[in-house]
């Protein structure tokens, strides 16, 4: 397993404002790039309930560590 940061925006609609976009990252352990993708949007739609937008970006992900075994 490795260990990824995936970078990704979530986009709030304002009133006040058109939109506004936070660039932030989550980690997670996974095989490739693209399970990686996979694990971090179910990560980050399963904590949606605490964390409110109105849509999301999936930006880039670079690994960061081998994680032993």
């Amino acid at each position: 397993m490795k260990k990824y940061k995936v970078y990704y925006e979530r986009m709030f609609e304002d009133k006040n404002l058109d939109s506004m976009t936070t660039t932030q990252f989550v980690e997670v352990e996974a095989e490739n790039e693209s399970q990686a993708y996979e694990i971090a949007e179910q990560q980050i739609y399963s904590n949606s309930h605490t964390e409110d937008f109105d849509d999301l970006n999936l930006l880039y992900c670079e690994e960061v560590q081998k994680v032993s075994q």
